[in-house]
């Protein structure tokens, strides 16, 4: 059946009524029974017996130029999957068909939707050329071409990818989300980017994994600074954001900083592992219970910051049903409800205060700190361990004790 969006249709509607193929009665009833069912005209046309598909095809076709491709006789040429993203092809239901010098051709359902066009190929030299399909007809072409078939394309890694002589901005998309799970299957804690004279060099941790190469490095900053929730207008500022990324049904904080430098922005993004149930960390439950049933100082011993955050976020979970609890971190990285939480990194005694009145102010149970910055501040913190429980991944160089310390190994001592 027939399926076209509304922007075709609409268009060509009272001329269907002018030459005779449709009534006009006819096509109100339809109009109506569109908005009633949720479809479209073509669709309730076709449906009501009121013109056939393959006469609604062919004044289409007669009437925008356009030609008609039935797409079930049709072998694409899939070296031009690369320039269409199986994500956007099932959005807005497009299927790329083959490629003459800069001419791609595209099979549409709904070939006068410009606006898609225009969005898809912004910063692509490439020029399109669009074909009227079955809606029914592009939808199998995906999902035999896109999600059956294991293209080159879909092999391909990002350094393949923005090697490529043909690059447009979903490729670019696809490029950064695959740097970010590629990072995250090989347990890669920091991705830094820094400009050379090659590129935009990409490390993870402290290991070169590739580049982005000069050309492509303004519309890879364009696309990823999207992608972070960072503002494309601003170039001279520091800026910051934080996003979590779904792989695997697991989720990932991703903190991402921009700094600009005279030869281009530097990136730093700081993948933070998913929060881990307290089951994990073989804890005698018994022996942890009654760590958290009287006041006390407690370090978390751990050498490794992403563990030690792990675990800082899984006692807080595990804790919240019974306690209540602030959480002070230099970063939020995963929001959790029922459990109040701030952000403190400036070594400043002003803002520091602010935060001491709010927990003598505030019944709070237990305080998580995430890191202490002098002696002062500890010393402040520790007035209140005689009616709280404080706990924290500082060293001792601020604190001259801890009463207990726990590591990710689920040992207490």
């Amino acid at each position: 059946m027939l399926l076209l969006t509304n922007k075709t249709i609409e268009k060509l509607k009272h001329d269907l009524v002018r030459e005779g193929l449709v009534e006009l009665d006819g096509l109100m009833l339809a109009q109506e029974n569109a908005k009633i069912n949720s479809t479209n005209l073509a669709q309730e046309l076709v449906k009501e017996n009121l013109i056939t598909e393959t006469v609604l095809l062919k004044f289409i076709e007669d009437k925008l130029h356009i030609p008609f491709v039935d797409l079930r006789d049709y072998t694409p040429d899939t070296n031009c999957l690369a320039y269409i993203s199986s994500e956007n092809a099932q959005k807005y239901n497009i299927f790329p068909l083959f490629k003459i010098e800069d001419v791609l051709t595209i099979a549409m359902s709904d070939p006068l939707d410009l606006f898609t066009i225009n969005t898809l190929f912004e910063f692509s030299d490439i020029s399109i050329e669009p074909v009227v399909c079955t809606e029914t007809s592009i939808k199998e072409a995906i999902k035999e071409y896109y999600l059956k078939q294991n293209t080159s394309y879909g092999n391909e890694t990002w350094q393949d990818m923005l090697i490529s002589d043909n690059i447009n901005d979903e490729i670019l998309k696809e490029a950064i989300w695959d740097i970010l799970k590629d990072a995250i299957k090989t347990n890669t804690e920091h991705i830094f980017m820094e400009r050379s004279h090659t590129g935009l060099n990409i490390f993870f941790n402290k290991e070169i994994k590739g580049f982005i190469p000069n050309l492509l490095v303004p519309r890879f900053m364009f696309e990823f600074k999207n992608l972070s929730n960072l503002d494309n207008e601003i170039e001279e500022i520091a800026q910051s954001s934080k996003f979590t990324i779904d792989l695997n049904n697991q989720k990932y904080s991703i903190l991402v900083s921009l700094f600009p430098t005279k030869f281009g922005s530097r990136i730093s993004i700081i993948i933070n592992k998913p929060i881990k149930n307290i089951t994990e960390y073989n804890f005698d439950e018994k022996k942890l219970n009654e760590l958290f049933s009287h006041p006390a100082l407690i370090g978390i011993n751990d050498l490794n910051k992403n563990e030690a955050n792990s675990l800082f976020y899984a006692l807080a979970e595990y804790l919240s049903e019974e306690y209540n609890i602030l959480m002070v971190e230099s970063n939020i990285k995963y929001e959790l409800s029922g459990i109040a939480q701030i952000e403190f990194h400036k070594n400043t005694a002003l803002y520091f205060d602010e935060i001491i009145n709010q927990i003598d102010l505030q019944r709070f149970d237990i305080i998580f700190f995430e890191k202490i910055y002098t002696k002062e501040q500890a010393n402040k913190l520790k007035m209140f361990t005689k009616e709280k429980i404080i706990v924290t991944n500082s060293t001792e160089e601020n604190f001259s004790k801890f009463d207990f310390q726990i590591n990710t190994q689920g040992k207490i001592f």
